[in-house]
């Protein structure tokens, strides 16, 4: 299913065939998450490709503990990462990421140690920086 533009307007015209029914017994804010987290799981599934070894080997490091951010960091431990560092720089946000999931959140100047470490297995960066990252050219 191609991607549309302009998702979060007030009204959109949409082919039938992009459309997913949301089942009854889901609550509407827990139907709500399923964007951002679709946005995490495709972040996570694209770095996953690019990696010389195996997500569960990787060092990762997610720039953001927003939604998506949030999101990214769920889908790789989903998908078999163990060391997942969220930077972050609201410390009322590192402490709800703290408190609920099994991640590690830290101030975004400590996740530099996360980066400049000596290791075989490079960091992994995903989400909010990546679409801005393609943007000024940057490339692996």
């Amino acid at each position: 299913m191609p991607p549309r533009e302009g998702a979060f307007a007030e009204r959109l015209a949409m082919p039938q065939g992009n459309l997913v029914e949301v089942p009854a017994h889901v609550p509407t804010e827990v139907a709500a998450l399923t964007e951002p987290l679709a946005c995490g799981w495709h972040a996570a599934r694209l770095a996953e490709e690019r990696l010389a070894g195996p997500l569960e080997e990787a060092r990762c490091l997610v720039l953001g503990g927003g939604a998506i951010g949030l999101g990214a960091a769920l889908a790789l431990w989903a998908q078999g990462a163990r060391e997942i560092h969220i930077a972050e720089p609201s410390a009322a946000r590192r402490a709800v990421i703290a408190a609920f999931t099994p991640l590690r959140p830290l101030p975004p100047i400590s996740a530099c140690s996360i980066t400049s470490r000596n290791s075989s297995t490079e960091p992994l960066a995903i989400a909010s920086s990546m679409s801005s990252a393609r943007q000024k050219g940057w490339r692996r």
